[in-house]
C-alpha cells in the first residue's frame, strides 16, 4: 500500500512540476507574473496578518503549491476510484479545465483579500492557468497510466 501512496506522490509532483515549467516559460514569453510559487509568496507576504516575510524564492510559497497539486491529484484520483472519469485524455482535458477554474477562483480569492496583491495581467493569467491545468491533467493521466501498467507487470511477475 505504502508503495503505491509513493507512486501518487511521485505522479502528483511531476505533473505540477510540468505546469509549473509551462507557467514560468509562459510568464517568460509573455513578460508577466505566472510563477505561482513566488505569487504565493508575495500573498503571503501581502497578508498584514501574518508577520512573515518570505522572499519570493521562499520555499513556503513551492511547499503549498505542491500541496495544492498532491490535493488535485488526490481529486482526480477518487474521481476514477468512483467511477466518475476515467483515465484518459477526454477526461484529463475536462479535469484540467475544471481545475484551471476552481485554480482561478482561488488566486482571484486569495488577490482580493491581500492588501497589496501582486501585480497581475489577470485575464492572461486566469487563460494561462487553465492550459497549466490541463498540462497539469495530462500528465496526472500519463503517471497513472505508468501506475497501471507497473501493477500489471508487477501481478505477471508474481505468478
Amino acid at each position: 500500500m505504502a508503495i503505491y501512496c509513493i507512486y501518487i506522490l511521485l505522479v502528483s509532483v511531476a505533473a505540477t512540476t510540468a505546469m509549473t515549467a509551462f507557467s514560468y516559460l509562459a510568464g517568460t514569453a509573455r513578460k508577466e507574473k505566472f510563477h505561482e510559487p513566488e505569487l504565493l509568496n508575495e500573498l503571503i507576504y501581502g497578508a498584514k496578518s501574518l508577520d512573515f516575510d518570505p522572499s519570493k524564492n521562499n520555499v513556503l510559497g513551492w511547499i503549498f503549491h505542491f500541496l495544492i497539486g498532491l490535493f488535485f491529484t488526490a481529486i482526480f484520483l477518487l474521481l476514477y476510484v468512483v467511477e466518475i472519469i476515467n483515465i484518459n485524455i477526454l477526461s484529463a482535458l475536462i479535469f484540467g479545465i475544471a481545475a484551471g477554474v476552481v485554480g482561478s477562483i482561488g488566486w482571484r480569492i486569495m488577490f482580493s483579500i491581500t492588501e497589496n496583491p501582486p501585480k497581475v495581467h489577470l485575464k492572461e493569467f486566469y487563460l494561462q492557468l487553465i492550459i497549466a491545468h490541463i498540462i497539469f491533467s495530462i500528465f496526472i493521466m500519463l503517471g497513472f497510466h505508468w501506475i497501471e501498467i507497473y501493477i500489471l507487470i508487477d501481478n505477471i511477475k508474481s505468478r
